[in-house]
């Protein structure tokens, strides 16, 4: 892999900056241009990582490079000294105490701007010179405030009490996040925490089309395309389809295998066309959640998000406002009484095994007794129904309303699946009888 050749701006910029005392780092300098911290190391470099194996040369526009010479104390002579002389014009200009107001947008001419506006502002306004007004009237519309959320459209501030709940609400929109991006991902919520900033980050960029260079923070491998969109959940695992006869012989359907904490390109491109195809296997996962209203919707492909051992702590942080209802689940079940052996009964059932802890292991026993009502089995409904049931009851013991605990998750011992690994087992049919 080639490295194209330093430019002498660039070589400038970097020295200067280490020479500043105290120590001026990357990120308060591309502050204090006006430039992002990525675009200011790719000028200072003289590169852009474009693609694992190649690097394209950069050479910074003159108006950025003179904000970025102003920061670090360079004159417009060194400037020219390396061949820039238009960013040395623009570098005088800024330099110059006659500086438009609208043109002051980064650098030490910017934090002369909000300093001398600062100057203004405190006077008095029958004190202040026309020439200040239209200063400030200039440099006012050039760089508009952003509005203020906690002040209302009569110039109120809003309660306190009110501004912390929806502090609260978007710190708590954010852990769910947190929390699903471990989930998918099988790794630890501090890595996750870590990792979600980048991956939103990169997201946005390719939408905007910025033509910002990103990387995953997982190394996403050659192989692959400009349009595969690596971020997205479902390049996160890979995924082995096999009838559930041979892990759990006398049974019907498909399970799915999911590997941990890895991925495949090739297999997630097959599954693809196998989708497109028609041919999807049935599995179950996050879209079978609380808002599935039919048992058809179950079958859609989807990534199964289940630890081994942390069945408990799962269930609640999924299920916590569910786990609330489940007398009343329990009472339309048995209203279902008979009906539960006829298709429309099993899709009920289903409906409210969702709103429980049964999101995961019941929905495959639910589907292979489907299979067999075709063949007059209505009675192995009725028991699976039973079960659930049972489960359900064991569920509202630990988690229910008017119990002790039954608003706090459960205790995290030294492991748990949100700060440790731990192997995935796939959820498949149960066995027969």
């Amino acid at each position: 892999m080639d490295t194209p050749e330093r430019p002498k701006e660039a070589e400038l910029i970097e020295r200067r900056r280490l020479e500043q005392s105290p120590r001026l780092s990357v990120t308060r300098a591309a502050k204090l241009a006006g430039i992002s911290e990525g675009r200011w190391r790719q000028i200072a470099k003289g590169y852009q990582q474009a693609t694992k194996d190649t690097r394209i040369p950069v050479i910074a526009p003159p108006d950025t490079l003179a904000r970025m010479a102003d920061v670090v104390g360079s004159s417009p002579q060194e400037l020219r000294e390396a061949g820039r002389d238009d960013a040395a014009d623009d570098l005088e200009r800024l330099q110059s105490d006659d500086v438009p107001p609208a043109d002051t947008r980064g650098g030490m001419a910017g934090v002369r701007a909000v300093m001398r506006r600062s100057q203004i502002m405190r006077k008095p306004e029958k004190d202040r010179s026309d020439e200040e007004v239209e200063w400030l009237s200039v440099y006012d519309a050039a760089h508009p405030r952003r509005l203020d959320p906690n002040i209302v459209s009569a110039g109120e501030i809003r309660p306190s009490d009110a501004i912390f709940d929806d502090w609260l609400a978007a710190r708590n929109r954010m852990l769910n996040l947190v929390l699903e991006y471990a989930a998918t991902r099988r790794i630890s919520f501090q890595l996750a925490e870590n990792e979600l900033s980048q991956v939103q980050q990169m997201a946005t960029d390719v939408q905007l089309g910025t033509g910002r260079p990103w990387t995953p923070p997982w190394n996403p491998g050659p192989e692959f395309e400009p349009g595969d969109e690596p971020w997205r959940a479902e390049w996160w695992s890979t995924w082995r389809h096999v009838p559930s006869s041979e892990a759990f012989p006398g049974t019907l359907g498909v399970i799915s295998e999911s590997g941990a904490g890895q991925y495949d390109v090739s297999a997630v491109k097959a599954f693809r066309q196998a989708v497109a195809a028609g041919e999807a296997p049935w599995r179950v996962g996050p879209e079978a959640g609380l808002n599935t209203v039919d048992i058809e919707a179950v079958w859609r492909p989807a990534q199964a998000m289940v630890y081994e051992g942390d069945l408990e702590l799962t269930t609640w942080l999924r299920n916590r406002g569910a786990s609330k209802q489940l007398s009343k689940y329990q009472d339309e079940v048995a209203a279902i009484g008979e009906d539960i052996a006829s298709r429309e009964g099993v899709k009920r059932f289903a409906k409210l095994a969702l709103g429980t802890a049964l999101i995961n292991d019941r929905l495959h026993a639910v589907h292979v007794q489907m299979e067999r009502n075709a063949s007059g089995e209505a009675a192995e409904v009725l028991i699976e129904a039973e079960v659930a049931l049972d489960l359900a009851n064991i569920s509202t013991e630990k988690f229910g309303p008017g119990r002790s605990g039954g608003d706090k998750p459960p205790p995290v011992g030294p492991r748990n699946n949100l700060t440790d690994v731990r192997p995935w087992r796939p959820h498949g049919p149960q066995r027969a009888g």
